[in-house]
């Protein structure tokens, strides 16, 4: 919802701009840039320059300025020719050169005195430095894309080419999955989401042409891009530019093909299987057998003119296929069983009779009787219950094992199909437009039984456009647009043919709106008696869809010196869910147990409790469908003033602007937060619901309402300040951003910058979509049948599932805790800065050496909330600052952090058959707890880095995502044999010898802090989630040594601090293992046609086998702390494949 003043905003930035859409998008194109002069020196005024696309034949001319400057501006990313022409001197052409995704190239042109028909062929350029701008960034291009090897085909691999970018482990967006807070590809596909230049892992964005294809829960991408639809991709940040903004980290942004006059295209497919994996040295120790699996990745591109020189496409297809057959073996209740009987029950033990509990007259106690020989009478059989059971339970198909009497060979799957289509048009000299459609359709299906399944579907779909318009040479404008959308389905369900129907006829589904099929738990686990009786717990499908709206538009003028560039984007994010509502039950063995002393625990079974319907635990809510959007905008000017030949200073301002969130629903539903700071319970929703007594239904407040007595505490609850829970609006995001470039000689360039920047992007879903809605939630959490002394205490399922009928909420909020966000937070903000040299070394060899820095503020960092000081006193809930608030979950914005690294990059353009790419970075991060959010990024140990969320200070520390040495070196290397070469060139010493290549992937890092975690509440400052570990140890002893798997650190070091009191151990006093790791990839290249090849390819990942070990068990008292069970990279893999190229 906008407010007038942010209306006001938003109108003021319409008029500057001329444009209105709903838009957040980044610049995708580069500039090319130079001063004509004479052989002396001066400048040439006049000059006629012309900037030709090699690919698509496009053209576009200038005149140097009275200072012999030309620029180029909005430059499509590809191979370029620039003819520099005057009278009175000979006309000069460059060789070709790239033009990165948004990259400043600088071309200087001395023209020779002599007759404009005579044309000077200029020698081949050098290595570009970057003489026009201070932004750290790396272009990654297509030579590498295509050649390196990567596991899965997933581009994030190279990420970590880039100096300051770090591998990390994190416990949220770390891998390949189907909901929300994994990404999209191939199961077990090598993936990468590095933290760069020292800010969080998620406060990165990823752009797809320029449009967002940011997955805003794990920060990740929407639409895995298809390799061979690749052009090149950039990471970059640290940007002099203020066009760049909305995130702390890096912009990953990925350009793709676009089609030129010549088809082009290429076919594929690749394929791994378990065979040709090397062991896992664990799987020996554990005597465990090696997945089987089947993956193949297959498809094709192509690419041309559909009208030379004037429109252009290029299409991609990619899919995959995953298979993992399995032969799970298990045993589930026969018909004798679900018919009650269970004298041959697998556990042996005895069942008791409920309805027969009694006081004992002897011993003033309870007892009840067995079952006779351990059958349950019909009378008692619960018909609904063993409709249910002997729908959903497998029939058995095994024989020949008393152990087992099923057999489960379904195998799990992930299966997709990724497209891409892009058409490129020029209207004219002035005009040109581009359109470009991304979808990727894929499911996971995991068989849990034969009948039940988890899915995981992602019909995900990325498009948009853009459109560039040449006012005059010196002004341009360019637009673009872009939607994407993510629909999720996941959850464990039946098969098709099985579907409702077992719970339909069980008397389930009468209730408008809850799932017809309850979730069951039958034993511990969500499964039926552990390993005997197996029944997958049903919960889902949930489903929900992630959609944005953003656009960008930008105006560039080139005035003398000075090329100015200002624009406006915007970004509307939406999440809209379907729910529905559910009921929830779990059958123990204790309404069938002893209940004498030595029959607690040796007695009873979950399955007989089930089967005469009397659960131990009921929970259930209607559905409360809460679409939450925010919206951001802002608007930017900055100047790029040559203002010499040999020194470039670009200046810049950007204001960004957070609206409030907007929250809305089909039913009225509604959000609600505590904030800690006045002790209220806010309620997003105007006017406020009446009384229940009045009203009949929810929302609604218990009893006579607010003011009525019947609601504790009812003084602190409160309407929301424009019915809004949070976050409030920001409007103090004003950013400056300087850089200079400055040139000692043609080989050596200096780079500085300082910005500001804010965040607008990270963890705004994640942090504010899961906060509650009471009165309006009418779920219901209890115990059932937990003390039954008599038949009459008895709760039968048939009763309890009927709870939700009357739909009315709780008596009170105070029960619960969340997962709750000062609803005053502001978003994260950084002052960053560097300092690089730039050395040209040779005419293919750039070397580079900078300092990067950052202070980072207003960082989110969640604790446990509402807590007592530590203490040994009794009954911390009364020490607490609000008695009547729960221990909370509470994020706000007092992180705080900084990072500096030194970092190296050598880079050698793809020349002579040969490239290479290495960079160095040896940097330190620290901060105070806030290592990302709700402390899951906090590194591999978790949650107890906020120990004291009262005392921030106590949690200063090295980051969770801090690794001090990053080492990574890639090469393309074209052996010289074979066709187009001197040697091999023919015949069958060409077939054989000829077209070799060799390419490398190498990383050598050093490891991760492991946090040590203390369970329970040692502490006393009434932490009330069991689950929840928010304490160190205290440090006794020397915590290193070890450097085993078998032990890691020596986990006598560490010991559980006395009742009442923190621990003492600090942040990072253990790292995990370093990983040193080798990924190559051979290729044969067979030619069959002028520019036609064939491609076999041998690609092995962890080559040498090496065994970089993963995290060690930090959990305090453990008996395996220490260990280390897994490794972080796999075992030597290897992957196979062709590819025909034309």
């Amino acid at each position: 919802m906008f407010t007038d003043k942010s209306l006001s905003f938003l109108t003021a930035l319409l008029a500057v701009f001329l444009v209105a859409a709903p838009a957040f998008g980044q610049s995708t194109v580069g500039s090319v840039s130079g001063t004509v002069s004479d052989t002396s020196g001066a400048v040439v005024p006049g000059a006629t320059v012309t900037l030709s696309n090699l690919g698509t034949g496009a053209e576009n001319t200038v005149q140097t300025n009275a200072s012999g400057r030309y620029v180029f501006v909005n430059v499509q990313a590809g191979n370029y020719t620039i003819v520099a022409e005057q009278t009175g001197f000979k006309t000069s052409v460059l060789p070709a050169f790239n033009v990165g995704v948004n990259t400043a190239v600088t071309n200087n042109i001395a023209l020779q005195v002599g007759a404009i028909t005579e044309t000077i062929e200029v020698a081949a350029q050098a290595a570009q430095l970057q003489q026009s701008t201070s932004e750290l960034g790396t272009v990654i291009g297509v030579q590498q894309v295509e050649n390196l090897p990567l596991n899965g085909r997933n581009f994030t691999q190279l990420l970590t080419l880039t100096p300051g970018a770090t591998p990390v482990s994190t416990a949220q967006s770390n891998g390949i999955g189907s909901h929300d807070l994994a990404n999209v590809g191939v199961t077990g596909a090598s993936f990468s989401n590095p933290s760069i230049h020292g800010q969080w892992n998620r406060m990165n964005i990823h752009l797809l042409d320029g449009l967002n294809n940011t997955n805003y829960i794990g920060n990740m991408y929407v639409i895995p891009p298809i390799i061979d639809a690749i052009e090149e991709f950039k990471v970059h940040s640290h940007n002099d530019k203020a066009e760049f903004g909305g995130v702390l980290g890096g912009t990953i942004n990925v350009i793709t093909k676009t089609g030129t006059n010549a088809f082009h295209g290429s076919g594929w497919e690749f394929t791994r299987n378990e065979e040709l994996n090397a062991r896992d040295p664990f799987a020996d120790e554990f005597n465990t057998t090696p997945a089987i699996f089947r993956q193949n990745q297959f498809g094709a591109s192509i690419g041309g003119p559909i009208v030379k020189n004037k429109t252009f496409f290029h299409f991609a297809w990619e899919s995959w296929r995953f298979e993992n057959p399995r032969s799970n073996r298990y045993y589930v209740p026969v018909d004798a069983e679900l018919n009650g009987d269970f004298s041959n029950w697998k556990t042996g033990y005895d069942i008791f009779d409920p309805f027969t509990t009694r006081a004992d007259a002897g011993t003033g106690g309870l007892i009840r009787d067995q079952y006779p020989n351990n059958k349950i009478p019909s009378s008692q059989l619960n018909a609904s219950m063993q409709t249910y059971l002997r729908g959903y339970y497998d029939t058995p198909n095994l024989t020949g094992d008393a152990a087992f009497n099923v057999l489960n060979d379904d195998p799990a799957t992930n299966n997709a199909d990724n497209y891409q289509l892009r058409i490129d048009h020029n209207f004219s000299d002035f005009d040109r437009a581009w359109f470009r459609y991304s979808e990727v359709d894929g499911a996971q299906n995991t068989p849990s039984t034969l009948k039940i399944n988890e899915i995981g579907e992602f019909p995900f779909f990325n498009y948009g456009g853009g459109w560039f318009h040449s006012f005059s040479p010196t002004i341009i404008m360019d637009h673009s647009y872009g939607y994407a959308k993510e629909p999720y389905r996941q959850g464990t369900v039946p098969d098709d043919d099985i579907g409702d129907g077992p719970a339909l006829a069980a008397g389930f589904g009468t209730i408008p709106g809850v799932r017809p099929i309850p979730s069951i738990a039958i034993g511990s686990g969500g499964f039926a008696g552990g390993a005997v009786g197996y029944l997958r717990r049903m919960e889902g499908p949930l489903e929900f869809f992630y959609e944005q709206f953003h656009y960008t538009g930008n105006l560039s003028v080139i005035k003398g010196n000075h090329t100015f560039k200002m624009g406006f984007n915007y970004l509307k994010h939406n999440l809209t869910p379907f729910p529905m509502g559910s009921i929830s039950f779990n059958f123990t063995e204790v309404p069938t147990q002893g209940i004498l002393p030595g029959q607690i625990g040796t007695t009873g079974d979950a399955l007989a409790s089930a089967l005469i319907g009397i659960p131990s635990q009921v929970s259930g809510g209607l559905p409360n469908a809460v679409m939450f959007g925010y919206q951001t905008a802002g608007a930017y000017f900055q100047d790029e003033w040559r203002v010499r030949p040999n020194l470039t200073i670009n200046w810049g301002l950007r204001m960004d602007h957070l609206f409030w969130p907007q929250v809305r629903s089909p039913d009225g539903a509604f959000k609600t937060n505590y904030d800690l700071d006045t002790g209220q319970f806010l309620i997003g929703l105007d006017p406020l619901p009446g009384a229940c007594n009045d009203v009949g239904i929810a929302p609604c407040f218990p009893g006579g309402g607010l003011g009525s007595g019947d609601i504790p505490f009812s003084n602190y609850i409160a309407q929301a300040e424009h019915n809004s829970i949070g976050p409030v609006p920001v409007w103090d995001n004003l950013q400056p951003r300087f850089g200079l470039a400055y040139s000692f000689n043609d080989t050596t360039v200096l780079r500085a910058g300082y910005g500001i920047v804010y965040d607008q992007l990270t963890g705004v879903n994640q942090s504010w979509q899961g906060i509650g809605g009471w009165p309006d939630n009418t779920g219901f959490f209890e115990p059932t049948n937990a003390n039954i002394s008599s038949a009459g205490d008895i709760q039968m399922i048939d009763t309890l599932r009927n709870k939700l009928g009357s739909p009315l909420p709780g008596a009170q909020p105070w029960g619960d805790t969340c997962w709750c966000v000062d609803r005053n937070v502001k978003n994260p903000m950084s002052h960053q800065w560097n300092v690089e040299m730039q050395k040209q070394l040779g005419s293919n060899l750039v070397a580079s050496v900078g300092y990067v820095g950052s202070i980072s503020k207003r960082l989110q960092v969640t604790g446990l909330a509402n807590t007592a000081a530590p203490s040994a006193a009794p009954d911390p809930g009364s020490r607490k600052p609000w008695t009547h608030i729960p221990t909370v979950f509470y994020g706000t914005d007092r992180g705080r952090g900084n990072y500096h690294g030194m970092e190296v990059k050598l880079e050698r353009r793809f020349a002579d058959g040969l490239s290479v790419l290495a960079s160095y970075t040896w940097s330190r991060a620290v901060d105070n707890g806030a290592s990302g959010f709700f402390t899951a990024e906090n590194g591999v140990g978790g949650e107890s880095y906020v120990q004291d969320y009262y005392n921030l200070d106590n949690n200063v520390g090295v980051s969770g995502y801090n690794v001090p040495h990053m080492l990574s070196i890639s090469s393309v290397y074209e052996l010289p044999a074979g066709k187009g070469y001197s040697v091999f060139n023919q015949g069958p010493a060409a077939w054989i010898l000829g077209n070799w290549s060799i390419n490398s992937l190498v990383q050598i890092r050093s490891g991760q802090p492991v946090n040590m975690v203390v369970g329970g509440d040692v502490a006393n400052i009434g932490n009330t989630v069991g689950w929840w570990s928010y304490m160190r140890p205290n440090v006794v002893g020397d915590v290193n040594s070890g450097g085993t798997s078998q032990r890691w650190f020596n986990p006598d070091a560490f010991a559980v601090p006395s009742f009442g009191s923190y621990g003492n151990a600090g942040r990072g006093l253990v790292y995990s293992d370093g990983v040193t790791n080798v990924d190559l990839s051979l290729f044969k290249r067979i030619g069959w046609g002028e520019g036609r090849w064939v491609e076999l390819r041998a690609e092995m990942f962890n080559i040498f086998n090496m065994n970089n070990l993963g995290a060690p068990d930090s959990y305090v008292g453990s008996p395996t702390m220490g260990r280390v069970f897994s490794t972080i990279v796999p075992m030597r893999q290897v992957q196979l494949g062709f590819k025909v190229i034309f």
